[in-house]
């Protein structure tokens, strides 16, 4: 059976969390994906599907919830 913990899951939202908001945040500001003329959805489409594919081979993310105050701080200066 598979068994999965808390902390596991913990870094693995946060791997996700912190590789997607540093994604989205270059598909917003770049200038063909920022303009208005690219519905939401598919800019957030876009971004999911690169999250998801370098999620599993960036380098260990800090070991901290990316919900708490010390995790947004971190969003902040890494965006």
């Amino acid at each position: 059976m598979l068994s999965i913990t808390s902390a596991q899951l913990d870094a693995w939202i946060a791997a996700f969390t912190f590789s997607l908001t540093r994604i989205l945040a270059v598909i917003a500001t770049a200038p063909f994906w920022g303009s208005t003329a690219i519905p939401r959805r598919m800019r957030l489409m876009l971004g999911l599907a690169i999250a998801i594919g370098l999620s599993p081979m960036l380098p260990p993310m800090p070991s901290v919830s990316p919900f708490s105050g010390p995790g947004i701080w971190i969003l902040v200066q890494r965006c």
